[in-house]
């Protein structure tokens, strides 16, 4: 988990942790903000590592780079690549010596290919999503669908950040994709690589949501504050409306904060969610 600007969660190891974890497999989680040899080198000695994994944004890649060499050197262990920055700059990525590979989109399923087929000594290079260095050979594999029903996926499992992490304000998603194509973001990128194949904004229902707020808050009672991190959370203004009617009924007293457009908004939106 890279976090060298002390900011935030990258919730795509929360998402991938509990899959493996069904799958039968152990995770080490470790948090760095810089190289810390000392802890990296104690994280090697002390776990029987089969893969690390590193998810990266792009605030985050120079430090990724550090990372990877000092594993290298260290170590033959493989290293998987994966979050934003793999994902919309692969060919960059690809490039780094010491990595196996990297992920490009959706992860869940992916990694746990790729993790069960080292387990068990299978060939690995054709795993959908991923790029992958083998003797000297690059192999760009395709992209897999989307995953259309979020709530099939297990919850985030959020105690992996314990300890490294301020639980005070929580990031929680609820939906993937965006409606909009602006300039400055990467979405038109992520749009632009599924070209259309999947439907791209998904969502989570409201029982889903309800639920895993409600889990959250009894797991972690020093959370002062919800913090979503859907690109544009008000893209449905029905799912909106009835997730603070909810958290209203059920007396849930948190402040949250969202990301949304000025087109996406009204003051009957902006009322329900004050509320």
């Amino acid at each position: 988990h890279l976090n060298p600007l002390i900011k935030t969660f990258q919730l795509g190891l929360a998402y991938i942790a509990p899959v493996l974890k069904e799958k039968g497999h152990n995770i080490a989680f470790l948090s760095l903000t810089t190289l810390d040899k000392k802890a990296i080198e104690k994280q090697l000695k002390d776990h029987k590592n089969e893969i690390v994994l590193i998810s990266v944004t792009t605030d985050a890649f120079e430090l990724c780079k550090k990372v990877v060499e000092f594993i290298h050197k260290k170590s033959d262990i493989p290293i998987l690549l994966g979050g934003i920055h793999p994902t919309v700059c692969p060919e960059e990525s690809i490039k780094l010596e010491g990595v196996l590979g990297i992920c490009v989109g959706e992860g869940e399923h992916a990694v746990c290919e790729l993790v069960d087929s080292i387990e068990h000594g299978r060939d690995y290079t054709n795993i959908e999503n991923l790029w992958l260095k083998r003797n000297s050979v690059l192999y760009r594999n395709n992209l897999r669908p989307l995953i259309q029903d979020l709530d099939a996926l297990p919850q985030p499992n959020y105690e992996i950040f314990k300890g490294h992490i301020n639980f005070r304000i929580l990031p929680v998603i609820f939906s993937r994709g965006c409606p909009f194509n602006c300039t400055y973001c990467c979405i038109h990128t992520l749009q632009k690589l599924y070209g259309g194949k999947c439907k791209f904004l998904r969502y989570n229902s409201i029982d889903y949501r309800m639920n895993l707020i409600t889990s959250l808050i009894k797991k972690f009672t020093e959370i002062h504050e919800i913090e979503f991190y859907d690109d544009t959370f008000t893209s449905s203004k029905n799912n909106v409306l009835k997730f603070s009617a909810l958290i209203q009924e059920k007396n849930i007293d948190l402040s949250w904060t969202c990301l949304s457009r000025a087109d996406y908004i009204d003051e009957e939106l902006l009322r329900a969610m004050k509320t």
